[in-house]
């Protein structure tokens, strides 16, 4: 025998107290003062499951009216029904909250919040900062794309260290084009900056700015030594947000290279990169970041097809944060 629900005020309101509590003890509703309360979601699954039935306004709802009127109250209705009937077939109990679903981890334990989301919406890195920091630990994602096909991706705030933390005996350089050559070929093979070039090593600017500012290098222009300011005359065409990342990286005992090849800004290390592959790959951006998530889901995809993690240095006045993106099953 079904169990029976009134559809009212947006939510699926069940006072049978044998239903309701043989459904809440499968993980589904809220119970609250006697009856208990299921999201759409939720009453959309159990009636396509034929474990409940629905009235509205006196009449009885097929699962095509119910789903139909979800639509209508909820534009992303259909993403969300398709989300959870896909974690609840993965086995999962799946809490409805007002902006999320809630999971347990299968591989922590760890109760995990899950958001929403749809293909041609945008990517604001704002909206997933204010997820990170209203929750405890890392969030899930769960993107819809136009073939209701669904793509998880795990989010979370890191913090990156490395075991390169170097310090160096003063090394003079001089100025090629737009790069520092040096003879010391240390800098190369000890503390991995610059890249092999005639007798030496030919720093990248943001290399040599760093490695200045540093004290460990001094750089000669025309013969005549350069001075600190003029060294930042010289390299100001860098991003400026880009160099702190860079700097606070290399502080934290990161190896720092170019991310071109891999479409990104940085590829990272966190040790030796003669002796190991390279740990993430970054992008600079700021708090008020917007994009297509087209383009966020590209460079996540590719960071895991190369045994690599994906990550947001996301600047601000006063901090740099560090957000990871990896793709997962649940």
């Amino acid at each position: 025998m079904k169990i029976k629900g009134i559809l009212e005020g947006g939510k699926i309101v069940v006072f049978d107290k044998k239903g309701m509590h043989s459904l809440h003890g499968k993980g589904f509703g809220e119970l609250k003062k006697e009856k208990l309360i299921l999201c759409l979601v939720e009453g959309a699954f159990l009636v396509w499951k034929k474990r409940l039935e629905v009235s509205h306004e006196g009449k009885k709802l097929d699962f095509l009216g119910l789903y139909n009127l979800a639509c209508s109250a909820d534009n992303k209705f259909s993403s969300k029904y398709k989300v959870f009937v896909d974690l609840k077939e993965r086995g999962y109990r799946v809490k409805c909250e007002e902006s999320c679903f809630r999971i347990c981890l299968k591989n922590t334990g760890k109760e995990c919040p899950v958001f929403v989301y749809e293909e041609r919406e945008d990517f604001l890195m704002r909206d997933i900062l204010s997820f990170i920091e209203n929750s405890e630990g890392e969030i899930a994602l769960a993107l819809v794309d136009e073939d209701m096909e669904v793509t998880y991706y795990i989010i979370s705030r890191i913090h990156p260290e490395g075991t390169e933390k170097r310090e160096f005996e003063k090394i003079k350089g001089r100025t090629i084009d737009n790069f520092v050559y040096v003879e010391d070929k240390r800098i190369f093979e000890e503390g991995f900056f610059g890249m092999p070039f005639a007798s030496g090593v030919i720093l990248a600017p943001i290399e040599a700015l760093y490695l200045g500012e540093k004290g460990f290098l001094e750089i000669s222009r025309n013969g005549k030594v350069v001075s600190k300011k003029e060294m930042l005359e010289m390299f100001e065409n860098l991003s400026t947000e880009r160099y702190r990342v860079y700097r606070d990286l290399r502080d934290k005992g990161l190896v720092v290279r170019t991310g071109f090849k891999f479409g990104s800004q940085f590829r990272v290390y966190k040790g030796n990169p003669h002796l190991r592959h390279s740990d993430y790959l970054m992008d600079v951006i700021e708090k008020d970041f917007k994009s297509a998530w087209s383009e966020v889901s590209g460079k996540i995809r590719l960071a895991h097809s190369v045994k690599k993690t994906y990550v947001f240095a996301v600047v601000e006045p006063e901090k740099i944060e560090y957000i990871s993106f990896s793709r997962f099953l649940p």
